[in-house]
């Protein structure tokens, strides 16, 4: 009675953590690290952030809990050619929610994620990505040399059906021009772990999904005076969808159908699968105070609501949120006992049909809408 409705059996991730007190404990984002030559090789709980997007990364986005995994990556640059080449890759376990289902056979499972990154000497400020994650199921719950090496040659011929694992990947470049203040960035996925998680529903192996952004910076001999900045992503299909009990048209693998996700929470985009968001704001930077603005759109679960609801409602029952914010940041030199950070961040947003609460097939026009007022404070001392 936990989990996102709409995404049941199909996606891991509750909307609310049961009833009554929960209590838990992690390592949080810790980390074992030594380096050996031109690698650096460690055990890490951290939490993760790949690609240049700065508010909707597609593959590894900080927002889940980070999970304990081996990762071995180079430190700084490996010449090749005209430019550099950085390389890392890591595997380790996610853990299934305590509100998904009752099997205790799929509770764990396995990823593995490698990526690529060539700055491009020859197109000065261009630096191109190439990512993948792979997720591989554990009927049996073991963990040995095969099924950790399974993660890297994919499924072998004759594999039995309850042990084929699912992939996923994205292509991501970045063009930054710091003279100017001007750059660019934008990522794109395909694989089956991406977009909607109701299994036999099209997914992203059938489309592409997109991050795109920008940032222009007015650099005076004094500094960066203001910086406008922006990006969006594309998540969803907004196409009708067949009926999940219709022909199958993923070829998403049943035997992972928590999706990318850890301990119920998901590790791609915080917006969720199959959804679509805008963001624009305008920064003014400073060496002791820094203000900014930004207004922020997100349309979530889109392959949903054309799915289920669109037959009824059109365009307009769409869960849909609005948010305007501010933030700002004072640095305070204190002498000999070093310097404190303080960081504001609020604002208000509006959001109408939550999870889609009271459609219920045309019967009902009366939408639900919700304001939430926020605040995040952060106050942070650097000893000398």
């Amino acid at each position: 009675p936990y989990v996102d409705p709409w995404a049941t059996p199909g996606l891991d991730r509750y909307l609310r953590p049961g009833e009554g007190p929960l209590t838990s404990w992690g390592w949080g984002d810790s980390y074992l690290e030594a380096g050996v030559g031109p690698t650096r090789v460690g055990l890490s709980t951290e939490r993760l952030w790949w690609g240049p997007a700065r508010r909707y990364p597609l593959l590894f986005s900080g927002s889940g809990p980070g999970f304990p995994h081996l990762y071995a990556e180079s430190d700084g640059e490996v010449g090749l050619g005209p430019g550099g080449l950085r390389l890392r890759a890591l595997g380790g376990h996610l853990d299934e929610s305590s509100w998904f289902d009752a099997d205790a056979g799929n509770d764990r499972r396995l990823l593995a994620a490698a990526q690529a990154a060539w700055r491009l000497g020859f197109v000065p400020g261009l630096e191109v990505a190439l990512s993948v994650v792979r997720h591989e199921p554990l009927p049996d719950g073991g963990v040995g040399a095969l099924r950790w090496m399974q993660l890297l040659t994919g499924d072998p011929d004759g594999e039995l059906p309850e042990r084929r694992g699912s992939g996923m990947g994205s292509f991501s470049f970045r063009l930054f021009f710091p003279d100017e203040g001007i750059e660019a960035y934008g990522e794109v996925g395909r694989g089956e772990l991406f977009t909607n998680g109701i299994r036999g529903v099209t997914d992203a192996g059938h489309a592409q999904i997109y991050t795109l952004g920008m940032t222009r910076s007015d650099i005076s001999p004094g500094g960066v005076q203001w910086r406008f900045w922006g990006e969006l992503t594309k998540q969803a299909l907004e196409l009708p969808q067949p009926a999940a009990s219709g022909p199958a048209l993923s070829l998403r693998s049943p035997n992972v159908p928590h999706g990318h996700t850890h301990r119920g929470q998901l590790l791609g985009s915080w917006i969720g699968p199959g959804s679509n968001a805008q963001i624009v704001g305008l920064d003014f930077p400073g060496d002791e105070g820094a203000l900014g603005f930004f207004a922020e759109r997100v349309r979530r679960d889109d392959d949903t609501y054309y799915r289920v609801h669109q037959q009824y409602y059109g365009f307009h029952a769409h869960d849909l949120e609005w948010t305007l914010g501010a933030r700002g940041a004072r640095q305070l030199a204190l002498g000999v006992a070093g310097t404190v950070q303080l960081h504001l961040e609020g604002g208000i947003s509006r959001r109408k049909n939550r999870s889609f609460v009271g459609l219920d097939g045309g019967r009902s026009w009366t939408w639900v809408r919700e304001w939430n007022r926020w605040a995040d404070l952060r106050l942070m001392w650097i000893p000398n």
